[in-house]
């Protein structure tokens, strides 16, 4: 008998990260102040996130996945991940990501240990950039934005 154990992404909010990846031109134009400003930079987007076992999970803000899409492999050619799931100890994991020529989809990532690694790198000092060898993995939590990502995109195209 083979028992598999798997961790649960949060429910993902499809109108928010659909209007995230369709407005993505204009958060990267404007990149410099939602990364500046905690307002813009920590808007929960639901869904979003790293769910691994063994690993206390959490919900990544706009300014994160901004950052991590720029710096690391969180962000494969056309594809944007959005979320990773799965096990650092097995390696098995079904992440999930956008592309404009697919949409939304899920697939195993070889890249799942440095993404993993990146995330938590970037919650607990506020670089992407990690040393090798053993990674302290609790996170701090963040005190999520009061505006949502509709708002923001309403103020940007204002700007």
């Amino acid at each position: 008998m083979t028992v598999k154990f798997f961790v649960r992404a949060d429910e993902p909010d499809r109108k928010a990260l659909q209007a995230l990846f369709d407005n993505l031109p204009l958060l990267q134009k404007h990149k410099d102040l939602i990364l500046s400003d905690s307002r813009y930079y920590n808007i929960c987007i639901p869904g979003s996130g790293v769910f691994a076992l063994y690993i206390p999970t959490f919900t990544l803000c706009l300014g994160e996945l901004l950052t991590l899409w720029e710096k690391t492999d969180w962000k494969q050619g056309d594809i944007y991940f959005y979320v990773i799931t799965g096990s650092p100890l097995s390696g098995s994991n079904s992440s999930g990501y956008w592309s404009p020529k697919k949409g939304f989809a899920c697939k195993y990532t070889p890249t799942f240990g440095k993404q993993l690694r990146a995330a938590i790198s970037l919650r607990r000092t506020g670089s992407p950039v990690y040393e090798q060898g053993p990674m302290e993995v609790d996170t701090q939590k963040i005190t999520a934005s009061d505006i949502s990502i509709f708002d923001m995109i309403d103020e940007l195209k204002h700007l």
